[in-house]
């Protein structure tokens, strides 16, 4: 009996180190991608995380993958990159759902309402926000999906132009995060977004006392990210009450906070990973699919010949043309970011072009006056005078430049200038500076023969902008993508020009 016993005993052991032996390196990558995460080591950590959603699907670890999934779309949100965090939201979403994993589904769908208040569609935000409270109600998501579920409630009063209640539902999230004794950093979330709010809302004094508290708990709890937000509100509220020196020491200080957490040309990299992993997998996926097409044809043209059925026939091709189109569907969706950025980009460039060809407005015969006692002749004096100042790069790529010196230069004073501008652009002096900024700023992106040893933080600097938040804020809202996007589309373009002979 002691020999039995004995054998058991070596078998269970045997097949213990036999089943350690083939268990999937995946989770090993995730908890070190997850360390880097924790640590705001975001580069490192989303191509830690492609590589072990590549190890996961190979292995069929569902669970895994969408976790993976879920933190590669929290990076993008965490750079402001709201149209990738969507994209990966909702295939994440969408597989939680089709795996049953209701739990992890519940956290996708709190999120995905996040991401919606940030792209401004109120419709979407409050549509999947009733699907939040739906599968908070059909599963226990604990209290972190209770918290989130007041603070996506605050997010949706905002948007919706209600920031007194929003206000509310903040310090509700605030009270209900120090009730359950949730991390410090859960407090610090709702402390950021109140003192936001005052910021936006002109109670400065309050956004200031709010900006020092985050400041201190931010260094506190060790979040990089978080004290770069707190610098930022503080640099802002200085600069709404006139403490242009404190302003000036804060921005210093979210810059370079931000180049130290948001290292984007390594991002970009990670980026490029990801976005070839997909391709390869849509690669397989298409080959998968004519592989079984080939084979049905094979076995339609066999089974013509055997059975010289022409309904069968007509059956199988029918099938055939299904599974083509769906081919030809995964080609149209692999390409098709990259043909949309291109399309826009394209957009702007005419309207740029549009824009120069539009600056001699038709103006009246005779010298009629205007609203600010300026007659025509007057009025094509200033404008020319503003047009050639505006069209300097040195000038402009001031970082001091504003609407003031810009009077002075010209002179004359802000009110005439500022309704010059108005008159013949149709759009306000920020906005036409924000434009000329940024077209000098892609135009240097693009030039690595000139500008290839310069950092993106030299190159922003270099057209007058203090800090990469203001730089990427005002490059995506007149290029319509992030200035990384922008640089790996048109050098796609590049690459795929035939050669001169």
């Amino acid at each position: 009996m002691k020999k039995i016993i004995y054998i058991l005993i070596l078998f269970l052991l045997w097949n213990g180190i036999a089943v350690m032996a083939i268990q999937p390196k995946s989770n090993d990558t995730f908890y070190k991608a997850l360390r880097y995460y924790e640590a705001e080591s975001f580069p490192e950590a989303m191509n830690l995380f492609t590589q072990t959603l590549s190890e996961a699907e190979k292995n069929q670890d569902d669970l895994t993958a969408e976790r993976c999934i879920g933190y590669i779309s929290n990076i993008y949100f965490d750079y402001g990159d709201y149209n990738r965090n969507l994209h990966y939201l909702l295939k994440g979403y969408n597989m939680a759902k089709e795996n049953g994993h209701d739990q992890l589904a519940t956290s996708f769908v709190s999120n995905i309402v996040t991401c919606y208040c940030k792209l401004g569609e109120l419709k979407k935000a409050q549509q999947y926000y009733k699907i939040a409270l739906e599968s908070e109600k059909d599963n226990t998501g604990g209290e972190r999906i209770t918290y989130f579920l007041i603070y996506n409630k605050a997010r949706i009063q905002l948007l919706a132009g209600k920031p007194d209640e929003a206000l509310r539902y903040h310090n509700e999230a605030l009270t209900y995060a120090r009730k359950k004794r949730m991390k410090p950093v859960f407090v610090l979330y709702q402390l950021s977004e109140i003192g936001n709010i005052y910021l936006r809302t002109g109670r400065y004094d309050q956004a200031l006392v709010y900006g020092k508290r985050c400041e201190q708990m931010a260094k506190r709890v060790k979040s990089q990210e978080l004290l770069a937000n707190a610098y930022e509100m503080l640099a802002d509220s200085y600069q709404a009450m006139g403490d242009t020196m404190r302003s000036k020491t804060y921005n210093q200080l979210y810059s370079s906070t931000c180049d130290s957490v948001y290292n984007f040309h390594r991002l970009s990299s990670a980026s490029t990973q990801l976005f070839q992993y997909e391709n390869k997998k849509n690669d397989e996926h298409i080959n998968s699919l004519n592989g079984i097409i080939n084979a049905q044809l094979y076995v339609i043209v066999l089974s013509v010949v055997l059975l010289v059925g022409l309904l069968v026939f007509i059956i199988v091709v029918d099938r055939k043309n299904r599974k083509l189109s769906e081919a030809q569907k995964l080609l149209v969706e692999k390409n098709h970011y990259l043909e949309k950025a291109e399309q826009d980009s394209k957009r702007l460039l005419e309207k740029y072009v549009d824009n120069d060809n539009d600056q001699q407005r038709t103006t009246k015969t005779g010298t009629t006056q205007t609203s600010v006692n300026l007659d025509d002749r007057q009025k094509d004096i200033l404008l020319g005078k503003v047009m050639k100042v505006m069209d300097d790069v040195d000038v402009i790529s001031n970082s001091d430049f504003n609407l003031n010196k810009l009077a002075e230069m010209v002179g004359s004073n802000i009110r005439y200038v500022s309704w010059v501008i108005n008159e013949t652009y149709g759009r306000n002096f920020k906005t036409i500076l924000n434009e000329n900024r940024i077209r000098e700023a892609a135009r240097k992106l693009l030039d690595k023969e000139t500008f290839g040893s310069q950092t993106i933080q030299a190159i922003f600097e270099s057209v007058g902008y203090n800090n990469a938040m203001s730089f990427n804020r005002a490059f995506k809202k007149v290029i319509g993508m992030t200035p990384s996007e922008y640089v790996r589309i048109k050098q796609t373009e590049t690459d795929k020009e035939p050669v001169g002979e």
